[in-house]
């Protein structure tokens, strides 16, 4: 049964990777069953064995995508919030280099982006948990959620355009947003709980 189960994710895999290197050459729409086995060099037979449409494959690729971030990012080690933001950033720039072409495919086509949803609501769960443990004595505090969901939200829309126009802007032009944004970041949340200290020891 094991064996089976990895032949299966492997020829899911090979699949996959056909799709993302047949969305560097045309729209996703352009892209039929029998270009991706043609390019995986896999039988229809055996797609339709694993898959019911390019759909569902799609489906499994960014399901798989998601997976592969979410481990890197709670897996992250950090002593402090700035240090944990600095990796934060790296692993993010990685995850839109190497998966821009898929993304940049389901933008342009005004598809929703699900796994950049779900990456990002994990990611604000993740620094609420770090924020308070550093910061804060006891509890959530409602005006931390606030910052930290307003943003979260600019980072999520920031992925989404560069995807939507990333024959506008390199990767480079994120980078520096990110590097431009960290200092404001992690100032808004010093302040935001400064002002909370001050309250409360008044």
């Amino acid at each position: 049964m094991m064996i089976k189960m990895i032949l299966n994710d492997k020829v899911n895999e090979k699949l996959f990777k056909s799709l993302t290197e047949l969305l560097i050459e045309k729209p996703y729409e352009k892209i039929k069953v029998i270009d991706i086995c043609k390019n995986a060099n896999i039988p229809r037979s055996t797609f339709y064995y694993h898959f019911n449409d390019k759909n569902e494959l799609l489906q499994y690729g960014i399901k798989k995508i998601s997976g592969e971030i979410t481990t890197e990012v709670m897996e992250i080690e950090a002593d402090n919030f700035p240090d944990y933001a600095d990796q934060l950033k790296n692993i993010s720039l990685n995850y839109l280099k190497e998966y821009e072409d898929v993304y940049s495919a389901l933008a342009k086509n005004d598809k929703e982006i699900v796994s950049l949803k779900i990456i990002c609501n994990m990611i604000k769960e993740d620094i609420k948990e770090k924020i308070h443990n550093e910061y804060t004595d006891n509890g959530s505090d409602i005006s931390i959620d606030f910052t930290i969901e307003f943003i979260i939200g600019g980072y999520e829309n920031l992925a989404r355009y560069w995807f939507k126009n990333n024959d506008r802007y390199s990767l480079d032009d994120v980078k520096n947003t990110l590097l431009v944004s960290k200092p404001f970041l992690v100032r808004i949340i010093k302040e935001n709980l400064k002002e909370k200290n001050e309250k409360n020891s008044n």
